[in-house]
């Protein structure tokens, strides 16, 4: 399904309404977002990311790449949605924690 098809079948309903909750648009967000930041950094090559070293000032084409990442520290890694998902949704009961 591409993004503009998920964003017209589980964008416009409220999480709750959702017969997946609200994790299955959490994973689908995040990937929305990161996906055009990482596709402009490859096209730039190496001149696209920030270099290490002394802070300095992001460029306006480095700061989208950077906040393309925060939807997923925001919504959780997309293997914690994931496991949410298997229990909540799909009832399998929960992975055995060390």
């Amino acid at each position: 399904m591409s993004s503009v098809e998920d964003f017209r079948t589980e964008g416009p309903r409220p999480a709750a309404r959702r017969p997946s909750g609200a994790s299955t648009g959490k994973i689908r967000r995040a990937a929305r977002h990161r996906e055009p930041g990482g596709l402009a950094t490859d096209l730039r090559g190496a001149a696209g990311t920030p270099a290490a070293g002394e802070p300095y000032d992001l460029t306006d084409r480095q700061r989208p790449f950077l906040f393309s990442r925060s939807g997923t520290v925001h919504s959780g890694p997309d293997g914690a949605q994931r496991d949410t998902i298997a229990e909540r949704v799909l009832g399998l009961p929960r992975k055995a924690r060390p």
